[in-house]
């Protein structure tokens, strides 16, 4: 046991193979036992041990203390040493790497019998990662944070889990997930939390390039017409226009950013077209190219046609609609609440023939509700049914 006094107060000092320090003064401390990092920042503590002074820490972790009445042992507990993004997919995950907990070791008394993550249930988005919050300790009853996986003990000096986020991290906002581990016994009662550490997940992958891109050239302007992304987390198409095929896409040549597939640009023909497709965390994909001489023919065998609304319900500013026209005539695509106004108008004829998807949600503020989306070209027509969440 080690023990020192410095006037007048007795009180213990301890390192483990890991440089971390234990402290006790039952004077200055409450009568409790502390562990810290070699840099000072506090990882857990027990106690009270009425009169605690010398204090030691055996080769797996188990903290012993002298106090009033004799020696006690603490086991300590599983400790986080890393939270990292998982590289080359979509985000939304991290890999946590934990030490284990003292008590998964051959020795007797306590029976580890695995590790339950917990994920903290913070309000989003978070502006940044609080500085202090590592210190806090999760409520004995963890109110406030949601179970996540279970990991069975089996003596491991370290352990490793693939654990879900609550969000993605973004260059405009670089959100944390604060996360904690639990080590279980045999006992529902008694278990050993670690603290709480941080970690965010990215999306590392930008969706494909849109395809295929064309244009044809008309009275009055241009139409362009691509299909639809085929990723989950779509966020909108970027077009933008230059002179010839070697501009640079940028802010000053942006003309578009929408989650339809078509636009009809009015003036001159002739110019050259890039567009990308961007996701919900901001990665843009590679440029499909389209211009004079790259012109594909109207597409044939289309019919008229109306799909139902995918995802439904459907939140508010995102509402894709998506419809076919065989020709190039006016149409028009509205919604209509349940007294029968039209809420939402668009002139789609312009896109031409062929599939199309529409964002009617796009800059419109919808209530929650039932609304219905018409569309008519001609003598044809179609209606079918969407629930809006905001």
């Amino acid at each position: 046991m080690n023990q020192w006094q410095v006037g007048g107060l007795n009180f213990g000092v301890a390192t483990d193979p890991a440089g971390e320090v234990y402290v006790t003064d039952g004077e200055r401390y409450d009568d409790r036992v502390l562990k810290y990092t070699g840099a000072g920042t506090l990882l857990c503590q027990w106690g009270p041990v009425v009169g605690a002074h010398s204090v030691d820490v055996d080769s797996v972790g188990n903290v012993y203390v002298t106090g009033q009445g004799g020696v006690y042992r603490f086991v300590s507990p599983p400790l986080i040493s890393q939270i990292s993004d998982i590289a080359n997919d979509q985000g939304n995950q991290v890999r946590i790497q934990f030490q284990r907990c003292a008590g998964d070791a051959p020795l007797p008394g306590v029976t580890i019998t695995g590790y339950a993550v917990y994920r903290r249930i913070d309000p989003l988005p978070i502006a940044a990662r609080a500085t202090t919050a590592s210190s806090a300790m999760p409520s004995p009853d963890l109110a406030g944070w949601d179970y996540v996986a279970t990991q069975p003990a089996a003596g491991d000096r370290e352990y490793n889990m693939i654990v879900p986020t609550l969000a993605n991290a973004r260059v405009a906002n670089p959100y944390y997930t604060a996360f904690m581990v639990r080590a279980l016994t045999t006992d529902p009662l008694v278990h050993f939390d670690s603290a709480p550490e941080y970690g965010y997940s990215v999306d590392n992958l930008a969706p494909p390039a849109p395809a295929p891109f064309s244009l044809a050239s008309e009275s009055g302007g241009t139409r362009l017409h691509w299909d639809r992304s085929p990723v989950s987390d779509f966020a909108s198409f970027r077009l933008y226009r230059g002179a010839d095929a070697s501009f640079v896409p940028a802010s000053s040549n942006l003309v578009a950013s929408t989650a339809d597939t078509g636009y009809f640009d009015a003036g001159k023909a002739g110019n050259c077209y890039k567009l990308s497709a961007v996701d919900v965390n901001g990665n843009e994909s590679a440029f499909a190219l389209a211009g004079p001489g790259q012109i594909t023919s109207t597409p044939s065998h289309v019919q008229f046609a109306l799909e139902s609304v995918r995802p439904n319900p459907a939140s508010d500013g995102n509402l894709l609609v998506r419809f076919a026209l065989p020709a190039q005539s006016p149409a028009r695509l509205e919604l209509f609440n349940p007294t029968g106004r039209a809420v939402v108008s668009r002139e789609v004829g312009s896109l031409g023939p062929g599939e199309h998807t529409v964002n009617l949600a796009e800059g419109v503020r919808l209530p929650s509700g039932l609304y219905f989306v018409h569309l008519r070209q001609g003598t044809s027509e179609k209606t079918t049914r969407v629930i809006v969440l905001d």
